[in-house]
């Protein structure tokens, strides 16, 4: 069921693919098809740092981490019990739209990990 949710992203326009991970950054489901171990290294990395930078400037919890770069959008979300979720696009996909389908999606995804 999470799986064809993430794979549900993809009715966007330019969006890549899903993932969703566990506190651990072990993968729990997931619509992506690429090498995914060094990736997620790297993303826990970011939004640790990103945690801890919110953190010192007290603006609360990150509701979500985006990034527009010259290949495509990434667009990483934090998820209930430490899970994570991050979202692939190319080029072509609207930021804007993806931050609100990640944002609709959000609350369903959370009730399917509790």
């Amino acid at each position: 069921m999470l799986r064809r949710l993430l794979a549900s992203f993809r009715r966007v326009p330019g969006v890549v693919g899903a993932i969703v991970v566990d506190d651990q950054w072990t993968v729990t489901a997931t619509a992506l098809e690429m090498e995914q171990d060094e990736m997620l290294t790297t993303w826990s990395d970011v939004l640790r740092e990103s945690e801890r930078l919110v953190g010192e400037v007290e603006m609360g919890d990150i509701e979500q981490l985006w990034l527009e770069c010259e290949l495509g959008h990434i667009v990483l979300a934090p998820l209930v019990g430490g899970h994570s979720m991050l979202v692939l696009s190319d080029s072509v996909a609207n930021i804007g739209r993806l931050r609100h389908e990640v944002r609709a999606r959000t609350p369903v995804i959370d009730d399917m990990l509790r």
